[in-house]
């Protein structure tokens, strides 16, 4: 090959690789329904042609902001960036305990549980979605990422659209308050108590946040039954559940009841398990503790590859 030809060549190719990897369009939506605005971003891919996915963003607890954003990472944004590199759109939006805060209840009907926090604003989301002119409306799926993942059958068997898929990211699978008992308790034993010191912890700190919250909340806390509700799920809806083995918050103990309770009944249900991966999806070399979320790290490119490819096939 002559010199010419080599750099024409290696410049077609460089030019063909930064062009696969243009910018994503991102646009300012808002998900709007009874009385709630929440502001969001719906991230397309570039040079959009025809129809593409899209895929629903929803946070795990606490008021987070449409990247649930975690010390200096943003997940989210990041996923939508890398899904939009694959011909997927995404809509992400603020929660509702982000955007009103103390007013959240004032906003819900006087009413704060799983519903008026997350699954009602995740089912117009979806609705909105479906009703984009870029959207195939035969490829619209929920991804929910901890909370957001737990609640994902309820959200798919509520939607007013078609739901194809949900893609569930450390979804929680055992009652609530034994969960938060154990991550206390791990907590404590990193910081050297004894196990009888750290059972007395956890108890005492569980009981202190069950006083914080109110009566309707804790009820659908004690109800709800994710694995019962994916059950109940339509054999069409797909599945696919991603746990990392050094999450101290969802454990393979959760993953592993999910795998038992869907494997047999739900053929089109997915499980991957990464033995590495935290929390937030990202390599950590040992048992993650509180502080590695305020560490800068970057979410498992295997991770966004196995949603990327779930949503296109």
């Amino acid at each position: 090959m002559s010199q010419k030809l080599f750099i024409t060549t290696l410049l077609c190719s460089l030019f063909c690789y930064i062009s696969s990897m243009a910018a994503p369009i991102e646009r300012d939506i808002v998900i709007n329904h009874d009385g709630v605005s929440l502001p969001g971003t719906l991230t397309l891919p570039d040079n959009v042609e025809g129809h593409v996915p899209v895929v629903v963003m929803v946070q795990g607890s606490g008021p987070a902001d449409r990247n649930e954003t975690i010390g200096p990472n943003k997940p989210f944004a990041e996923l939508a960036q890398r899904l939009a590199n694959m011909g997927i759109a995404t809509i992400r939006y603020d929660k509702r305990t982000k955007v009103y805060g103390a007013r959240t209840a004032e906003v819900s009907g006087g009413r704060i549980d799983y519903d008026t926090e997350v699954t009602d604003d995740a089912v117009q989301a979806l609705k909105q979605a479906a009703a984009l002119p870029e959207a195939d409306t035969t490829r619209i799926f929920v991804l929910g990422h901890s909370l957001g993942a737990t609640l994902a059958p309820r959200i798919a068997t509520k939607a007013q659209s078609p739901v194809a898929g949900i893609i569930c990211l450390a979804a929680l699978a055992r009652p609530f308050w034994d969960t938060v008992r154990d991550q206390i308790r791990y907590i404590a034993t990193t910081q050297g108590l004894a196990a009888a010191e750290a059972e007395k912890l956890a108890e005492a700190q569980a009981q202190q946040l069950k006083a914080t919250l109110p009566a309707e909340y804790l009820k659908m806390q004690d109800e709800y039954d994710a694995l019962a509700t994916a059950r109940q799920a339509s054999k069409q809806l797909r599945m696919l559940f991603v746990q990392g083995g050094h999450d101290y918050q969802v454990t393979k103990e959760d993953f592993d009841l999910w795998r038992t309770a869907l494997e047999q009944s739900h053929q089109k249900a997915e499980f991957h398990y990464f033995d590495t991966l935290d929390h937030l999806m990202r390599p950590l070399p040992r048992m993650a503790v509180p502080a590695n979320y305020y560490e800068p790290g970057i979410m498992s490119h295997d991770v966004t590859t196995l949603i990327g490819n779930f949503v296109k096939n």
